[in-house]
């Protein structure tokens, strides 16, 4: 007891000295609570709590902090203490502090507590007054979002509700957030389009709305009909469903919109709009009606990412309203996009500043831009437009301000920024004067850098752009295409969108009809493509592909369908019929709905393909490959295929290789069969471990000269007799053959003769089995012109050894 009051003694002692010592220079002690309190609704909540242990001063300063801001740890995930830890902190937090109105909750957590914590947390903050609420609940994946309890919309103090990712908004029929006057929902689930609405109509001062949405939200239907709006951020993410948009804002001053989807527009009473920044990816008709809407704004700002199809035409056949407020336009625009400019400047007669930006996608293609020349010079040019800011230019200087100045009365200053430094246009021209001197590669004709850069990536190819003026429209001209995302696009969203964009943009500007190589290979799922499609029609549609067309979707994993079909672009159209090379792998489905002919193709892949119909869809596939030389296939577990018929009268060179049966598999397709009918065969190659097969070789193979064969299954006698004429055989087994048929075709002494083999290897995974030397015995009695012998045998007993000899007659011929 004695130690024990010591050393608590001596604890305190420090304690007030550590306090003391601090007195002298610890100024932010002497501040009053308040100023202390301020200072802390800075930090997280967890850390303001860790002050605590500086001295006395400090022990009780936390509870009164009228800000908590309370965010979990990735690590919560996987560990169950740090989730109790986690939840106790919470829930003490709440207890302990003492500040009767709050400011702010700020909650960022995963969906792993259960919404019975979280609601029990969130209606300890609303009791207490709250001013401005901040939830977020990151989302996973077969995780049910979080519904919100109804005392959150009966907040009467609530000025600010931020709401983000795994909540679902089920809105009761009576809200009442008579003080909310900012409101941000994003990438939330909503119960139905009522629920927004009800929203909506409980803010009666709200001033700004910010709304992301994503494709699956269950909402079509976006209705803003509030009076008091101020400021309006929404941005729609990519998607296929059709979706609508209402505004109805009478004083509306600010509104940002993001759209990558099919969006409606119905857009009424928003005379009062100041300034108005609007981001599309593709220009069409319904922009026009949005266009209308906003003729009243005073700063307009357009982020054009990509192209219209038709621009020119779609200009024309619609009327640009007469901006008549507009001081500042910016337009930030890809190649194609410029043809707009001239319409927009037509329809500013007040314009006083001009921002004119090259799209980033376009910056270093080496492309000039499309601009339409205007019929005469725009009004703003000649009256009141005072500043003109240029960026991405990739011309001289000098030749930009005699373009502007030719037609500007009233221009007092021309701003240009091109895309590219002084410094490396310096190192650009020095590259252009010594390239006649010291790069030979320069000297070559365009065809035959062409062919060069079609051994490179389409990526590689377009980064020769930079290399001097001489490269920079060579990749236009590539008769080749070679896509490939990376696998980052798996997770990475803007990844996955500049990918998109640069396909998009290549197929655009690529100026070859006929294509040598089209190879597309997609490391993300087929659904988060939604241009996939659209990449392929191109292709097929526009453009004769003479050579090859090689698709993967390596990503996707092969399970049940949806699955992407190509023969829904590739069969359609004559130019396929010039095709000699298609490689398909994963994520398509084979359908025989619709005849299929490839009067041309020579080189066949399919690799783990889902074939609708089963054994038919192959059948289909295979008669249509009139000249089929070379067919390779890989199956998955789940192709849809019990018996897999190969019949090809002209085929060279078969590689099939199987899959390890999963239970269900087995279950069934037991007794699933290949057969192979290709008597003109060179090649073989067989690779089935699942123990199920039966194989069957139909024909006699006289013109085959090499087969590689692993197998278990049933018909091994059969398959021995096709391959007699084989010159270098290779066989493989994991299994005792003697559980098969085999077994009894030795005994019965039906093991064919081998005429022309040369090679043999022999290749048993099987240990201390002497089954197997009576196979190798079976093949050394029958291969009388066998040169070559290759074992690979594992873990023979002594005891056996004597089953292993060389008959007399081969004892001469044998080389090793």
């Amino acid at each position: 007891m004695a130690n024990s009051a010591s050393q608590e003694s001596n604890a305190s002692s420090k304690y007030l000295k550590l306090s003391d010592e601090g007195t002298g220079f610890d100024r932010i002690s002497q501040l009053p609570d308040v100023l202390i309190q301020h200072i802390l609704s800075f930090l997280p909540t967890k850390d303001a709590l860790a002050t605590s242990i500086l001295s006395k001063r400090w022990f009780g300063v936390w509870t009164s902090i009228p800000l908590l801001d309370l965010n979990d740890s990735p690590c919560c995930l996987i560990s169950e203490k740090l989730r109790t830890d986690f939840i106790g902190f919470t829930t003490q937090v709440l207890i302990f502090n003492t500040v009767l109105s709050l400011d702010k909750l700020c909650l960022k957590l995963h969906p792993i507590y259960g919404p019975f914590f979280v609601n029990i947390w969130i209606r300890a903050a609303v009791s207490r007054n709250i001013k401005e609420i901040d939830i977020t609940i990151y989302a996973m994946e077969n995780v049910p979002f979080f519904k919100l309890p109804c005392e959150i919309f009966e907040t009467k103090t609530l000025t600010i509700l931020k709401l983000s990712h795994g909540l679902e908004l089920d809105v009761p029929k009576t809200v009442s957030l008579s003080s909310l006057k900012v409101l941000h929902l994003v990438l939330i689930k909503y119960t139905n389009d009522q629920s927004v609405s009800r929203l909506f109509n409980g803010c009666p001062v709200l001033e700004e709305l910010l709304v992301r949405k994503f494709d699956g939200d269950n909402s079509l239907t976006l209705n803003i009909s509030i009076p008091t709006l101020k400021r309006l951020f929404l941005r729609f993410s990519t998607g296929v469903e059709q979706h609508k948009l209402k505004i109805n804002a009478p004083i509306l001053e600010f509104f940002n919109l993001e759209e990558n989807l099919p969006l409606q527009y119905d857009i009424e009473n928003v005379s009062s709009l100041v300034q108005a920044n609007l981001t599309v990816s593709v220009l069409e008709n319904r922009h026009f009606q949005l266009f209308k809407a906003l003729c009243n704004v005073k700063f307009l700002s357009i982020n054009w990412d990509w192209f219209s199809l038709s621009l020119e035409e779609l200009c024309e056949c619609n009327t640009f309203p007469v901006f008549v407020n507009l001081v500042q336009l910016e337009l930030n625009v890809g190649y194609e996009g410029w043809t707009m400019v001239s319409y927009l400047l037509e329809s500013s007669h007040n314009l006083k500043v001009l921002v004119l930006s090259k799209n980033a996608n376009c910056r270093g293609l080496g492309l000039e831009c499309s601009w339409k020349q205007p019929n005469g010079v725009p009004k703003c040019f000649q009256s009141r437009l005072e500043t003109v800011y240029v960026r991405g230019f990739e011309g001289l200087k000098c030749q930009l301000r005699v373009n502007f100045l030719t037609c500007m009365e009233f221009l007092r200053s021309l701003i240009s920024r091109p895309t590219w430094s002084s410094k490396r246009r310096k190192t650009e021209d020095d590259f252009e004067s010594t390239g006649n001197t010291t790069c030979r590669i320069n000297e070559l004709p365009d065809f035959i850098l062409h062919h060069l850069l079609s051994f490179l990536s389409t990526k590689q190819a377009v980064a020769t752009s930079i290399l001097s003026k001489r490269w920079r429209y060579l990749w236009i001209e590539v008769p080749a295409l070679d896509f490939e995302d990376s696998p980052s696009c798996k997770t990475d969203r803007n990844h996955k969108k500049a990918f998109k964009k640069f396909v998009y943009r290549v197929l655009l500007l690529n100026r070859q009809v006929t294509l040598h190589k089209f190879r597309l290979k997609c490391h993300n799922n087929v659904r988060q493509y939604s241009g996939l499609q659209t990449w392929i029609d191109d292709v097929i549609i526009r453009r004769n592909v003479v050579g090859e067309v090689d698709i993967s979707i390596s990503g996707y994993t092969i399970s049940m369908p949806p699955f992407f079909k190509p023969t829904d672009s590739i069969i359609r159209y004559p130019t396929i019929k010039n095709l000699k090379v298609l490689k398909l792998s994963r994520g398509f489905q084979i359908d025989d709905c619709t005849p299929i002919s490839f009067p041309s193709l020579k080189i066949l892949h399919l690799n783990f393909l889902y074939y609708t119909n089963g054994g038919d869809s192959v059948s289909s596939l295979l008669r249509g490959c009139s000249v089929l030389e070379e067919l390779h296939i890989k199956r998955g577990s789940y192709d849809n295929v019990p018996n897999f018929i190969i019949s090809v009268p002209t085929l060279k060179i078969l590689s099939y290789i199987g899959h390890q049966h999963c239970r269900e598999f087995i279950d069934r397709f037991y007794s699933y069969q290949l057969r192979v009918n290709t008597p003109a065969l060179e090649y073989l190659n067989i690779e089935d471990v699942g123990g199920t097969i039966l194989l069957y070789l139909e024909s006699n193979l006289v013109r085959l000269i090499q087969a590689n064969i692993t197998f278990n299954g049933i018909g091994l006698l059969n398959v021995f007799k096709a391959l007699c004429n084989a010159k270098f055989l290779s066989f493989k087994w994991t299994s005792s053959l003697y559980n098969y048929d085999l077994g009894a075709s030795l005994e019965c002494d039906s093991f064919p003769l081998f005429v022309n083999l040369t090679q043999l290897e022999l290749i048993s995974c099987r240990t201390r089995d002497f089954h197997d030397l009576d196979v190798l015995r079976q093949f050394l009695e029958n291969s009388h012109h066998l040169q070559v012998l290759i074992l690979n045998m594992v873990s023979f007993d002594q005891d056996l050894y004597f089953y292993f000899y060389i008959p007399q007659e081969f004892e001469s011929p044998f080389s090793s």
